[in-house]
């Protein structure tokens, strides 16, 4: 006579796969996790130094608009420094606040308004080097109005790995 259900036998045998499943996917659970923090760092990394490239890039293409007569150069690059100037207020002259510069130090992107080079004056941090570590800010002149922006930056991890930005753009009022 047979009732239904399974027998003891059966549950143990049944139980016992189960566990040895659950152990297996739970050793590889730690991996898994290691490898999407690696990914959310690297995901990070890149829109950071995308926004900054959009912002260095929108203050080149800026970079020279005079609503009148101004002398002087309205953009001075060198490395790891760049320095821009516009008309920003349309007074037809270049003030010394209408002077936007920014450079690398200590890992981080830093910028600063109205000053005439990158050693002077209190900086404000762009970026964060515990989350992102730039290695590399680089704006080389080109013929024909165009820029050459390059940034390079690591991940904060015990292995680091590097995220490279770069962006060409054209100087629409020099």
């Amino acid at each position: 006579m047979k009732s239904q259900g399974f027998t003891l036998l059966e549950l143990l045998i049944a139980m016992a796969l189960n566990a040895l499943l659950l152990l297996g996917t739970a050793r590889f659970l730690p991996q898994f996790q290691q490898q999407q923090g690696q990914l959310s760092d690297d995901r990070y990394a890149q829109e950071a130094l995308e926004q900054l490239a959009a912002t260095l890039a929108k203050h080149l293409r800026r970079a020279g608009y005079c609503n009148g007569t101004c002398s002087g150069s309205a953009v001075r690059a060198s490395p790891q420094c760049l320095i821009v100037r516009w008309d920003s207020n349309s007074n037809g002259k270049w003030d010394v606040d209408e002077q936007f510069a920014f450079r690398l130090q200590s890992g981080a992107m830093q910028a600063q308004r109205g000053v005439g080079d990158c050693q002077q004056g209190v900086w404000e941090r762009l970026t964060d080097p515990r989350q992102l570590r730039l290695t590399h800010f680089s704006v080389e002149v080109l013929p024909e109005r165009l820029f050459k922006l390059q940034l390079v930056g690591e991940t904060p991890r015990e292995s680091p790995r590097r995220v490279t930005v770069m962006r060409w753009v054209k100087g629409e009022n020099l």
